[in-house]
């Protein structure tokens, strides 16, 4: 498939996937609802005497994200690599699993720190939520 082909999905299928690319040998986050990934850059203004306007120049691509979800009381994964070293992280928009699945399409992957925060509340389910960030260069809709 070529780019800008307006494929479109809902998220019911997405998933964080930690170890390597599906189907195998990468294991899907358990009870996980939502994640975020940034792609921002550094700007650096390089404007100066007798310019008629403002001149930037790009730096670093920066890869970083959230997530967020119930906490798997099984043990949940992001919760323990959380005290682990950088995490090979695969980011899908679909998983190919479920009835309503496209076919499997990843939207990037790399290596990244995380962290986690559990949240157990009274008058809702535990949950957890945390961060990602680029350990190692990371790769765009890759195929």
């Amino acid at each position: 498939m070529t780019a800008n082909s307006d494929l479109r999905a809902a998220g019911i299928n997405g998933a964080i996937v930690l170890g390597g690319a599906l189907p195998s040998p990468g294991v899907i986050v358990a009870a996980k609802t939502q994640w975020t990934y940034s792609s921002q850059r550094d700007f650096y203004d390089g404007s100066a005497f007798s310019d008629t306007n403002k001149r930037w120049f790009a730096g670093l691509r920066d890869a970083q994200g959230t997530y967020t979800g119930l906490l798997d009381l099984s043990g949940d994964t992001l919760l323990n690599a959380a005290s682990l070293g950088a995490q090979l992280l695969y980011l899908y928009a679909d998983s190919n699993a479920g009835a309503s699945s496209i076919g499997l399409h990843e939207v990037a992957h790399g290596s990244g720190f995380l962290d986690a925060t559990v949240d157990v509340n009274l008058n809702g389910m535990c949950a957890i939520n945390g961060a990602f960030r680029a350990a190692s260069n990371w790769v765009v809709f890759s195929s």
